[in-house]
This record gives structure tokens, C-alpha cells and sequence, in this order.
């Protein structure tokens, strides 16, 4: 066989990196007379899972995630697709009971300039993220995989620069209530050898 043909094999057998975490919501309220307002809540990230060795530990509480310095594995690419679980238990209403939280369908909005489930950030006329201006970036989308999950996949090459995602929850039962989220993902470079 020619070396071509071996790459070739080599190539359709290796695998996506994965990043699996969870965000987790909890509601503070705020009494606005006559009625309670939802505060802005405190999301909290945990990684759960990540593959191959060496990908764990790459989310912060904030959900930032770091694909910088990623291990050498002949068996996976350099693409990474990142799962979002949204952990609603700790959404209650002032009087104790359950709020239920879903990921927005893309139709969905903030009312203010955000739209959607998941985008990627453009800068402002100061150089600083902001939500309110959706870019695409090459190689990457974002999927709503149902309520509960949405999907990041980075297909993008390595030294691809730092970017920043949105992500939107809304409360159903406070009149779909939209919640903007927007972490960060860190230049994407890979060790060269075992």
C-alpha cells in the first residue's frame, strides 16, 4: 500500500475530542413592588467528562473552557465537540417550589438584541465581547440537541483565536423568561508528541 492510502485509513478511524458540562442555574428574587423579580442568577459550570486523557479539567465554574496545550492521541482529531447539560435543580420559585428551565428555541429572545439558544460573540466598539453581536466562525455551530443539551462543535483548525459563545435558558413559567450566558473558549493548540 502507498502512504497515501495508509493516512487515508489512519484518518477515518480517528475520533472528535468530547467535553461533556453541566450548568447549573440558581434564582435570586428581589421584592419590586408589588411582586418579586427575578435577579440575575448564579450559573455555576462543572466539567463531567472529557476524551481523550487529558481533556478533563478544561471548564471553570464559569464555563470557560480551555483548549490550549491539548494531549497528543493518534487516535482523535483536533475537534472537539463540547456538550452542554442544563441542570435545572436548583431553580425555585420565593416559596420553595420547582421552576422548570429549558434551553430557548431559536426563535426565542431577550427582547433586547439576543436571539436564539446559542451563538458566537463579536466585539464591540471597545474591543469587549458582546451578545448582542452574533458572528459566524468557521468551523464551529451550536446545536439545541433538545430541552435539555446543546452542542458545540469545533472543527476549526489549530491557533484559532480566543472567542467567546452565548448560550440562552428561559423559565417557561415566567413568561418565557430569557437568561443570557456568555463564557469563553481559549486558542486551540495540541501538543506535538506523545
Amino acid at each position: 500500500m502507498n502512504s497515501d492510502i495508509l493516512f487515508a485509513q489512519a484518518a477515518s478511524t480517528t475520533k472528535d475530542r468530547s467535553i461533556v458540562l453541566t450548568c447549573r442555574p440558581k434564582l435570586t428574587f428581589v421584592q419590586v413592588t408589588p411582586s418579586l423579580e427575578i435577579q440575575a442568577p448564579n450559573i455555576v459550570f462543572e466539567q463531567t467528562l472529557g476524551h481523550p486523557t487529558g481533556m478533563e479539567g478544561r471548564v471553570d465554574e464559569h464555563g470557560d473552557i480551555n483548549l490550549t496545550d491539548m494531549p497528543f492521541n493518534a487516535e482523535y482529531t483536533d475537534n472537539v465537540d463540547i456538550t452542554i447539560n442544563l441542570d435545572s435543580s436548583l431553580l425555585f420559585d420565593p416559596n420553595g417550589n420547582r421552576v422548570t428551565g429549558r434551553w430557548a428555541f431559536v426563535d426565542e429572545s431577550s427582547g433586547q438584541g439576543e436571539t436564539g439558544f446559542g451563538w458566537f460573540c463579536g466585539t464591540d466598539a471597545a474591543g469587549k465581547y458582546s451578545t448582542k453581536i452574533p458572528i459566524p466562525i468557521d468551523g464551529m455551530r451550536i446545536e439545541r440537541l433538545n430541552d435539555m443539551q446543546l452542542r458545540i462543535n469545533d472543527d476549526t483548525p489549530k491557533a484559532t483565536p480566543e472567542y467567546a459563545y452565548a448560550i440562552a435558558l428561559v423559565l417557561p413559567a415566567y413568561n418565557n423568561y430569557y437568561i443570557t450566558i456568555d463564557p469563553r473558549i481559549t486558542t486551540k493548540t495540541t501538543n506535538t508528541s506523545s
